[in-house]
């Protein structure tokens, strides 16, 4: 059938074999074409495989692209590197949509002081989002994170969380060794950090430069070295003189993670314990007033409360599937995958039309329709007895069909 080829084509898998947790495990090896795409916004490079992930790292891939600037990248599977040893992507001023995809087995040794993590340094209009590292082991030297060594003059990490063992010297973070000039949001930590001094749950350092965290927490083991201090559960180190339009704004740490070494917020020189609440100075010489800011605590039970979710705001939501012990998930996190995702081929086609969807199928025996909000509220379940229309409001759904054990999953938006 025609629309068994279209189907076929779309899940690129030649086995009927279930593909709903594909994985792209790592072998080594760069796959040295793009796997479609322009590079815009409306149609992303994309990176369909661990190969193609590591040709993005490459010098090879970078000699036409240089930084990436502008270019659009979007992943559209799970990626597995298999603990084999992965070179950061370097400076990247592009924009990688990881599409609600994670990356585990992260394995990084790095060997100088210009960054470690999955990306070197993100800087400028660069901006990396809807993206986890599950699993790893990241060790560096100076600037050192999950998502990024450090980004810089305008970077931005947004809807991202880091699950890996994280270990470097300074500037050590769970999502960015340093923030120098970038933006933080949205985005978690529950990897074990270490490191010597700037050492923090989500930023190792938050530097002198006009820089945003908001909307972020940390629920991961934070390891520093008191005689020097500069360790805190959200934040390593401020700059002594934050300049005002810097923003620190809804951020919050599970207290009893790091129970016992008693550790607060924020790293503060010479105090082993940090504080919740930093008193920038100011500076005459510069004409930078005082400024104070601060983050939250909250014991592990709060953290997993669904008073949490709301204090959070729109990006998160609750543990529903278990998958992150009981803390706030991202909204991309709690979404069903998309594409087929049994082991059969359904006869059918869904289609967008104006202010609504089309279902066709060769054969509408026992196939029933569920519609769903992005947040997973059932709109619409029937059975389908023939072509229909479904009329529906201008948003984002999650449509399913199914006949008996097959299922195929599609999220489509309205205009």
């Amino acid at each position: 059938m025609k629309t068994k080829l279209l189907l076929l084509l779309f899940v690129l898998v030649a086995s009927t074999y279930s593909v709903q947790s594909a994985t792209s495990k790592w072998d080594g090896t760069t796959r040295t074409v793009w796997a479609g795409g322009e590079g815009t916004q409306e149609d992303p490079i994309l990176i369909e495989s661990a190969t193609n992930l590591a040709y993005m790292a490459s010098g090879a891939a970078r000699e036409g692209f240089g930084t990436y600037l502008n270019l659009h990248f979007k992943l559209t599977t799970d990626i597995d590197l298999n603990d084999q040893l992965w070179t950061p992507i370097d400076i990247f001023i592009g924009n990688f949509d990881g599409n609600g995809h994670k990356i585990k087995g992260l394995k990084m040794i790095g060997t100088d002081d210009e960054g470690t993590g999955l990306f070197r340094q993100v800087n400028g209009s660069g901006t990396v989002k809807n993206l986890g590292i599950e699993s790893g082991n990241i060790d560096g030297l100076k600037f050192v994170g999950g998502i990024a060594g450090s980004v810089n003059e305008g970077g931005t990490i947004d809807k991202c969380y880091n699950k890996a063992t994280i270990t470097g010297t300074q500037m050590v973070g769970g999502i960015v060794g340093q923030l120098s000039g970038g933006t933080v949001s949205n985005s978690y930590n529950k990897g074990t950090i270490t490191g010597n001094a700037s050492v923090g749950g989500v930023v190792g350092r938050y530097f002198w430069q006009v820089c945003s965290l908001s909307n972020s927490y940390n629920a991961g083991v934070i390891v520093g070295n008191p005689a020097i201090g500069y360790v805190g559960s959200v934040v390593g180190t401020f700059a002594d003189a934050l300049k005002p339009a810097s923003v620190v704004s809804n951020n919050y740490y599970d207290f009893d993670v790091n129970y016992d070494s008693s550790l607060l917020g924020i790293g503060v020189e010479g105090n082993p314990t940090g504080v919740d609440v930093f008193n920038s100075p100011g500076s005459t010489e510069d004409g930078v007033p005082p400024k104070t800011v601060s983050v939250t605590q909250r014991s592990t039970s709060q953290m997993k409360s669904t008073d949490m979710i709301t204090d959070l705001g729109s990006a998160y939501e609750s543990d529903s599937k278990n998958i992150n012990g009981g803390y706030p998930v991202l909204t991309w996190e709690n979404l069903p995958p998309t594409g087929l995702v049994y082991n059969k081929f359904v006869d059918f086609q869904i289609t967008k039309v104006n202010n609504g969807i089309s279902i066709s199928a060769d054969d509408f025996e026992h196939i029933t329709l569920s519609v769903y909000s992005i947040t997973g509220v059932e709109i619409i379940t029937k059975s389908l007895k023939n072509a229909e229309y479904i009329r529906l409001t201008s948003g984002i759904y999650i449509i399913k069909l199914t006949r008996g054990s097959q299922k195929f999953v599609q999220k489509i938006q309205v205009f």
